[in-house]
């Protein structure tokens, strides 16, 4: 009896000493599979540097909207926000939304998406290409800019004759994701009524002044009964 008692005592120390190692080299694991927050930003700013230049990349800031994927130790996948002094959770799986925002004296137009996101794997390697196609020529080259200001704009409206406005004709800055260019876009109102709109449309570019587009388009407003 003292042996059996003494046989199943040693199992049973045995299989705590062995959950504890089990669990000690978990911790491990998953502990060599994170990151300090500062090192992938820093990694992420070396290849942002590297893609568009030391010039330009002086005018971008880290975006504390920045996210990384990871598995916690019930194998669940969730997101984490990248903060900065901090250490990555879990298993860290990859870092698809490293975000980094410009912004530059000559390109200071509102409503336009000036984020640039860094794509990292699990061993902050770059998952693709970082994308700047959003960034004019004349900012990464150094160059005044070639774009024609407001005052040429409204002339180049001004003289297309458009039709009698019911409000102020708004403009706004478009990019076209498809040709990889900007074009701005010309509301001209010319009726209202209480859940739509009669809009006269123009696409100039923003260069040349070229008339791209020139159409009649009824707008819908959302929840309008």
């Amino acid at each position: 009896m003292f042996l059996i008692g003494s046989n199943k005592s040693y199992f049973n120390v045995n299989k705590k000493i062995f959950f504890l190692i089990l669990s000690f080299f978990v911790s491990i694991t998953l502990k060599s599979q994170s990151y300090l927050a500062d090192d992938i930003i820093k990694i992420a700013e070396n290849n942002l540097r590297e893609t568009v230049g030391d010039y330009f990349f002086s005018y971008f800031k880290f975006d504390e909207n920045s996210f990384y994927q990871y598995q916690d130790r019930k194998g669940n996948i969730k997101w984490a926000r990248l903060k900065k002094g901090r250490q990555t959770k879990g298993k860290f799986l990859n870092a698809k939304q490293v975000v980094f925002i410009y912004k530059h004296p000559d390109f200071e137009y509102d409503y336009v998406n000036k984020r640039v996101y860094v794509h990292f794997d699990s061993i902050l390697n770059l998952v693709e290409k970082i994308d700047i196609d959003r960034i004019p020529k004349f900012l990464l080259e150094n160059k005044k800019s070639n774009w024609l200001n407001r005052t040429e704009l409204n002339q180049i409206i001004d003289n297309q004759n458009l039709k009698k406005s019911a409000r102020k004709i708004n403009l706004r800055l478009e990019f076209d994701s498809r040709k990889k260019e900007y074009y701005w876009i010309v509301f001209n109102t010319i009726a209202i009524f209480d859940c739509y709109s009669d809009e006269e449309i123009l696409h100039l570019d923003p260069v040349t002044g070229e008339i791209l587009k020139h159409f009649e388009e009824r707008q819908y407003l959302t929840n309008c009964n």
